[in-house]
């Protein structure tokens, strides 16, 4: 082999080389950017957002109002949810911190209670989440 060719062959291999580890890291920035992957909250980019998420404990399809105030009595959140046997939503948030959250169905079910998170969990704006069951509807918190 000249060393005309011997140099060719060694730009082809450098050049591939450099091809395959810009095509790496690429696909690895893309595979982890923002996942919180490396973060010590591995938050998942939820910010302080507070999710509410009611959640169908029954076997048939419910319909439950979601009502939720302020300090002032004044509205933040007020949603009526049809939701399927066994489902949640998690699709809606708020960014103020409530004080009171309301929740009935049209079948008499309800319950009204203080935002009040006294929980182990170490996040800022806890999620208000709603169990409706059959005879009740229960709230608990999640990050």
């Amino acid at each position: 082999m000249s060393s005309a060719d011997t140099a060719a062959l060694s730009n082809a291999a450098t050049t591939t080389r450099r091809k395959f580890l810009a095509a790496l890291g690429v696909g690895a920035t893309s595979a982890t950017a923002g996942c919180g992957l490396f973060s010590e909250t591995n938050s998942g980019g939820e910010g302080d957002t507070i999710e509410i998420i009611p959640v169908n404990e029954t076997e048939r399809p419910v319909t439950v109002a979601i009502r939720i105030e302020d300090s002032d009595g004044a509205v933040l959140f007020s949603r009526v949810y049809e939701l399927d046997a066994g489902h949640a939503d998690e699709s809606a948030g708020i960014d103020t911190r409530p004080a009171t959250i309301l929740a009935f169905t049209p079948d008499g079910r309800s319950n009204s209670w203080e935002y009040d998170p006294d929980t182990d969990l170490q996040c800022e704006g806890k999620d208000v989440g709603l169990w409706v069951r059959e005879t009740s509807i229960d709230p608990w918190y999640n990050c």
